[in-house]
């Protein structure tokens, strides 16, 4: 039995744990830093000010009143213009904490909803898992049905390997620089998938349509992932046809997944993705949506993109992946 292991407990997620705690301990020190600074600022000013003043009182008695009041008004407009600049560093300080405290708080909530939402898909294929094994262990299951009860257990074992894949891969993922991406065969990374799928699924029709031959900045793993799970997207809510094609455009690749299945209104795209979508009508299925949020999360981890999309209800959908292709280089 193979344990997975959390990618925070891999040099890689042990190494993106500690930059972020160095960067807030960066940051935290710049913020007082800034602010020792603008204190320090104010402190030479004020000193400085309160000697000027006390000198204008001395040469006032003997300045000419013209001369004096220039001075009082030049000494008024360095109050006003200092204290001004002083406020404004202060609020823009105030203001970037600020902003980098609602980031943390939305990354805080937004991970919060999917540990919570994980935790609900995992939940149904293991009870479902659970009653099955005690049926069988009790002997309750009948002969005829055991073999299609067993086929039900394999494919929640499935889903449960298919989520847990996509939730470490998704954890490795954001500590990867996009830029620093390995380069992939984009045809291989298809053609791979399909001949796992037609192996691990017996009665699913893949059919192959024309695939771009060139390479991409991917993390393999990542596109695997994403694959998979649209795969199984399109095998749930599509029925057991689906075809795989690519194009280059321009500096991208698209790798499309397409059914003949229910489909969905193009108004309800961008709400496939969303963690808890819920039911608004005929087009939009049931369920958290976890797969395809996870699956977005990743193909823009890597600086690509995910969206869908349909004609109507009952006329299909497809999924679009895309990815950045690597610059042909040209000899001379």
């Amino acid at each position: 039995m193979t344990l997975l292991r959390s990618p925070s407990d891999t040099p890689r997620g042990v190494a993106s744990r500690r930059q972020l705690q160095w960067f807030d301990i960066a940051l935290l020190l710049g913020a007082l830093g800034v602010i020792g600074v603008l204190i320090s600022w104010w402190n030479v000013f004020s000193r400085r000010l309160i000697g000027e003043n006390l000198q204008l009182q001395e040469q006032v008695a003997v300045m000419p009143p013209e001369q004096a009041l220039e001075r009082a008004k030049r000494l008024e407009l360095m109050i006003v213009g200092e204290s001004a600049v002083l406020a404004s560093m202060l609020v823009a300080l105030v203001v970037g904490l600020w902003l980098v405290a609602q980031e943390r708080q939305r990354r805080t909530q937004q991970m919060a909803r999917l540990l919570q939402f994980t935790g609900h898909e995992f939940k149904t294929p293991v009870a479902g898992l659970k009653a099955l094994l005690e049926a069988l262990k009790a002997g309750k299951v009948p002969a005829d049905a055991q073999a299609r009860l067993l086929d039900h257990g394999l494919h929640a074992c499935d889903s449960l390997e298919h989520l847990t894949d996509s939730m470490l891969v998704l954890q490795r993922s954001r500590a990867i620089d996009p830029r620093a991406l390995g380069q992939q065969d984009a045809m291989s990374l298809v053609l791979n998938i399909v001949d796992h799928r037609r192996t691990a699924h017996v009665g699913e029709e893949v059919r192959i349509g024309d695939l771009e031959s060139c390479l991409v900045r991917a993390d393999r793993d990542a596109v695997r992932v994403v694959l998979e799970n649209l795969f199984d997207n399109a095998r749930k809510y599509g029925g057991a046809k689906t075809t795989v094609t690519s194009v280059a455009e321009g500096e991208r690749l698209r790798i499309s997944i397409a059914d003949s299945g229910r489909g969905f209104l193009p108004r309800d795209a961008e709400r496939l993705f969303e963690v808890e979508r819920a039911s608004s009508g005929e087009g939009v299925t049931h369920g958290s949506g976890l797969g395809l949020h996870l699956s977005r999360q990743l193909a823009r981890a890597m600086g690509g993109d995910l969206v869908a999309e349909s004609e109507g209800p009952g006329k299909g959908a497809a999924f679009h992946l895309w990815l950045t292709r690597v610059p042909e280089v040209r000899s001379t």
